[in-house]
């Protein structure tokens, strides 16, 4: 067995490790995003109800104030008409004007008992939008915290990754360079990031397929880099990892 080959074996694995973590850590690195773009949702549902209940708060008390005005309307009709009443000439005129006046107080009565409610629904409402604002407050400060985490783990996985890279171009530079492209090769013509697998007792690690004997022979001797027949994965005989 050569010693170069065992060299450039140890490296390979070393490489495929290396690679398989940065693998990792980009996909932790890439769910990162999403979990803070689940906290923003999160606080804009808060958000957002307590700007429906300040909506319905801003109708509520137009809705009185309209109230309000026509209220005090319908009252400067009643004086206008009261006004007008010793100056009738007929009965007639004097009971049409009456009912005026009581149809108008009627309905005087009927909005300030809408109005009356409404006081009560503005007053449940307030209690109701102070609750909002203070869970609000509560969960943007949760979620301030929460984002705080997150983007911590973010950077302790950027520096993890930085470390990664460094460590990657140290071993490539301790691998030759046409094991290097072949290693590249057989990495896109596989589904996973075992390039290079490890045979025990005439059973490929990758595929778990069984070797020939005389390539199991062969790949004993360890005298070159071969290839599985099955799945065209870089293998060494288990030995060699020890």
């Amino acid at each position: 067995m050569s010693d170069n080959l065992k060299e450039q074996i140890f490296q390979l694995i070393k490489l495929q490790k290396n690679e398989t973590e940065k693998l990792k850590k980009q996909h932790l690195l890439d769910s990162m995003p999403p979990k803070i773009d689940a906290l923003d949702d999160k606080l804009s549902e808060y958000e957002q109800n307590v700007a429906d209940q300040d909506l319905n708060q801003s109708e509520l008390k137009k809705k009185y104030r309209d109230n309000e005005t026509e209220v005090q309307l319908n009252a400067d009709r009643i004086e206008r008409s009261q006004a007008k009443l010793p100056s009738v000439k007929t009965n007639r005129e004097y009971q049409a004007l009456l009912k005026e006046i009581d149809n108008i107080k009627s309905l005087n009565s009927r909005i300030e008992d809408s109005m009356l409610a409404d006081l009560e629904r503005i007053e449940e409402n307030e209690k109701q939008i102070t609750l909002a604002k203070k869970e609000y407050q509560r969960e943007q400060e949760k979620i301030k915290s929460e984002k705080e985490l997150i983007q911590t783990k973010v950077d302790e996985i950027q520096a993890e990754l930085i470390q990664c890279k460094a460590e990657w171009e140290q071993i490539v530079q301790m691998i030759d360079p046409e094991t290097i492209e072949r290693f590249n090769r057989v990495k896109t013509m596989i589904p996973d990031t075992n390039v290079i697998v490890s045979v025990t007792e005439g059973v490929c690690d990758g595929c778990h397929m069984t070797i020939m004997p005389q390539t199991y022979n062969e790949l004993q001797r360890s005298e070159k880099l071969m290839l599985c027949p099955h799945c065209q994965r870089m293998i060494y005989h288990e030995s060699m990892a020890s």
